[in-house]
């Protein structure tokens, strides 16, 4: 998955070739991208369980909180704010987005 950011939202989301050289690229291959806004307080979201360390899960739990918060975040989709984390398999964090800068990058 590729994910535009500009303006501090994400203006596209598509599968495929990076065709820009000014644009930042991370490999993202075997990582989780989730939605910055994640209330690790709540057990689970939805029909999900944050402990299952699903994707589902990860992402559930931070879609339900920002829409009943009313916030234009909480979920990667075109138009949305871009504050994204990507984790690593392990779920340690790789890289931090907000307002689509990046606040952290993992160089190990």
């Amino acid at each position: 998955m590729n994910i535009l950011i500009e303006n501090s939202s994400i203006k596209k989301i598509w599968n495929g070739n990076i065709k820009s050289n000014d644009t930042e690229v991370f490999d993202v291959q075997g990582r989780i991208a989730a939605p910055g806004l994640i209330d690790i307080h709540i057990q689970g979201s939805g029909s999900s369980d944050i402990l299952d360390g699903t994707e589902e899960a990860i992402n559930s739990a931070s879609k339900n909180p920002a829409k009943l918060l009313n916030l234009n975040k909480g979920i990667i989709e075109t138009g949305k704010d871009a504050d994204i984390i990507i984790l690593n398999n392990d779920y340690s964090l790789f890289v931090t987005i907000v307002n689509g800068k990046i606040v952290f990058k993992d160089e190990n």
